[in-house]
């Protein structure tokens, strides 16, 4: 609850740094590609390579949405700058 001058980067009340967060919905959704990144690489070990070329459109589609609500949910907060410890 300290007041914190609008130039600072680490507040002295209780240390918190200010920074660029990536919004949880953001890494939840990007996590969402990793199940087909370990299909696509299975398929690869196995020499199927008709399975990866199945595989990259969903993990492109997982990670594309990723990076919308990146740069959509970033200007969220004051700028695109959170308070973190």
């Amino acid at each position: 609850m300290t007041e914190i001058p609008p130039d600072a980067t680490i507040c002295t009340g209780c240390g918190a740094r200010q920074g660029a967060a990536i919004p949880k919905t953001v890494i939840f959704v990007g996590a969402l590609s990793l199940p087909f990144i370990l299909i696509a690489f299975n398929f690869l070990f196995r020499g199927d390579f008709i399975g990866v070329l199945v595989m990259l459109p969903l993990i492109a589609m997982f990670l594309g949405l990723a990076a919308v609500l990146f740069f959509v949910l970033r200007g969220k907060k004051s700028g695109g700058q959170a308070w973190y410890r």
